[in-house]
């Protein structure tokens, strides 16, 4: 991976602004996790069309390769499972 693939644009800053408000858009639903990666526990399950909020957290995990975003109550989501 290079530093370049883990640097995030202006248009992903601004689509995890804290307290924005996202919805779950993946047919299977979302894990939210205790951390940002797949090897974190998982502390609840949410479906397709839920509702939660962003806090503004953002970490690329080289382990999963997936871009993670905190929310409110600080659980992890895979940002690609609510469209960012």
């Amino acid at each position: 991976m290079t530093d370049k693939m883990n640097k995030l644009n202006e248009n992903q800053l601004e689509q995890v602004v804290g307290g924005k408000k996202r919805y779950v858009q993946n047919d299977a639903g979302a894990n939210v996790r205790s951390g940002p990666g797949t090897d974190y526990s998982k502390w609840y399950h949410m479906d397709e069309g839920d509702v939660c909020y962003t806090n503004g957290e953002r970490v690329y995990s080289r382990a999963d390769g997936y871009d993670w975003v905190q929310l409110e109550d600080g659980g992890w989501v895979a940002a690609h499972l609510l469209g960012i």
